[in-house]
């Protein structure tokens, strides 16, 4: 299966079950065929963890190609490195009541989103869910918490950003990369006293300091520079 769909994808043939029935049935001896409704009764439930096992090697094969291999150490303090976004893509109208999305022209169009989480350390996908494009990244924030274990990096924008989680990950000692949103609120853990990170910039250039981050206090440490005009 593997085989014919990545031949279908290297040569540019749209993924159909017609035309990967017809790359599948090459492949095979004696002239025998494949028949694209043989494919179809691969579709249910019972073979998710198949779907999701031959995606991942695609990836896998796919990210090798196109990523050359890290010489350095900077994640050798870490258990796993997990690395986490969301990507949308259209389907079919007729999918608009499963995955609902923007209107044009008075009718609405059917977007998907797949959450994805990539372990670089093992490289490969952790995790696959399919969901609508009306669940955006912060309704899925919490998912984190199923997947990361003791002693990880969980890597994520601020479209995940959700402060309870932060809480939780700490408690559970899982570290987490992610960048300040601005306008939040800081606080000096030692005096109590708020910080004002465009002052401190101006008058250090560099910060690195242990804070309490929004109104939820958040134990986190703040990195950054000031950067020129």
């Amino acid at each position: 299966y593997l085989e014919s769909f990545m031949k279908a994808y290297e040569q540019n043939i749209e993924i159909t079950l017609k035309n990967w029935s017809d790359a599948l049935s090459d492949l095979l001896p004696n002239g025998e065929v494949v028949k694209k409704q043989a494919l179809e009764q691969k579709f249910y439930e019972r073979h998710l963890n198949f779907v999701k096992g031959l995606l991942n090697h695609f990836l896998k094969a796919e990210i090798a190609r196109r990523i050359p291999e890290r010489k350095d150490k900077i994640f050798a303090c870490f258990n796993r490195v997990l690395v986490r976004d969301s990507t949308c893509f259209k389907v079919h109208e007729s999918l608009r009541d499963a995955f609902p999305s923007s209107y044009t022209k008075g009718n609405q169009k059917a977007t998907a989103r797949l959450q994805t989480t990539y372990d670089i350390t093992n490289k490969c996908f952790t995790f696959f869910d399919l969901c609508s494009y009306c669940d955006n990244d912060q309704k899925a924030a919490g998912q984190i918490l199923e997947q990361a274990e003791k002693g990880d990096l969980v890597i994520q924008d601020l479209g995940y950003q959700k402060f309870t989680v932060y809480k939780d990950l700490n408690e559970k000692e899982i570290y987490l990369l992610t960048k300040w949103s601005y306008g939040t609120i800081l606080t000096d853990r030692d005096t109590g006293e708020r910080v004002n990170l465009l002052s401190y910039l101006r008058k250090y250039g560099f910060i690195d300091k242990q804070v309490y981050l929004g109104k939820e206090k958040v134990k986190v440490r703040i990195v950054a520079t000031a950067l020129p005009e």
